[in-house]
């Protein structure tokens, strides 16, 4: 049984008459009371008694017609559901981000998009950039935001942001003086940097920062998580070298400089697999994308 063999019968139910159906359905009749007899033989039920003045519909016929009406609609929905997917609008969006996506514009392109898309689920992973890359790999996640470079052909990149380098220092530091901070007057402050592990590209980003201003850092600590580098510095337990969007974060008595000289920047980029034709993919992009144009001005 073919589904224009329900939508023929329905016709015929509802309107219990052959010519109206036909005419309804755009088909000739005798082809319509042909294919409602096929029918009928393939099940071995009689649905619809007919008359030289009249077509109704048998008990076996009622039943039928309502199972009939239920598994279009069905039918209809599931293409809608299929539709909706192809147009990003239903499905589950796996997002990887660092520690210190935090910071940056993630939140609010997250936000953006949960508005835009309120029926796609949304799934944040707190991954370091490996990791991030592994989870793509595997299908995990969808998107990432990491630090360059991704050298795996697999993969499609594009530029988020670009941020300088700053030091963050206890309020009453005596760097507050500076309206740039020298490079060099950092080897004699203990700092804290977030640990390598939790950050490998900013953190090796910073010693090549070192090494060309001829700086060797005295590292003290070494932290798992923005907050808690901020907190520290906020104690007054030294200072820190971090991406400019840390700087701005609002912490009681933690104030910021810029290195002098500045250094290059440090890079965000978006990745996800080349593969993936994903609409939910490719709407979160647009959205990164719409963000990052919109700040670019203000940069």
């Amino acid at each position: 049984m073919e589904l224009r063999h329900l939508r023929y019968f329905i016709a015929v139910a509802e309107e219990l008459h052959f010519g109206r159906a036909a005419l309804k359905l755009g088909i000739a009749q005798p082809p319509l009371s042909q294919q409602i007899r096929a029918l009928e033989r393939e099940l071995g039920i009689l649905l619809l008694q007919r008359t030289k003045r009249r077509v109704q519909l048998t008990e076996p016929g009622r039943v039928f017609l309502e199972a009939g009406r239920a598994v279009l609609d069905g039918v209809e929905r599931a293409v809608e559901a299929a539709r909706r997917a192809e147009r990003g609008q239903v499905g589950r969006l796996a997002i990887g981000f660092a520690p210190w996506s935090d910071f940056t514009e993630l939140p609010r392109m997250v936000k953006l998009f949960g508005e835009r898309h309120p029926d796609v689920q949304l799934e944040l992973h707190n991954l370091t950039v490996a990791e991030q890359l592994a989870a793509l790999r595997a299908g995990r996640i969808d998107v990432g935001f990491v630090r360059p470079p991704v050298t795996d052909a697999t993969l499609l990149t594009e530029p988020v942001l670009s941020e300088p380098i700053v030091v963050v220092f206890h309020a009453g530091h005596r760097f507050a003086k500076l309206r740039r901070v020298p490079v060099l007057d950092l080897a004699r402050e203990p700092c804290t940097l977030l640990a390598r592990r939790r950050a490998p590209a900013y953190y090796d980003h910073i010693a090549g920062l070192c090494r060309a201003g001829g700086l060797t850092l005295e590292t003290k600590q070494e932290v798992e998580h923005p907050q808690t580098l901020l907190g520290l510095v906020a104690a007054g337990l030294g200072v820190s070298l971090v991406p400019g969007t840390f700087a701005t974060a609002s912490r009681v008595g933690v104030a910021h400089r810029w290195l002098d000289p500045p250094g290059p920047a440090l890079e965000t980029i978006l990745t996800w697999r080349r593969d993936d034709p994903s609409p939910l993919v490719r709407e979160f992009l647009a959205v990164v994308r719409e963000v990052t144009q919109a700040r670019r001005p203000r940069a």
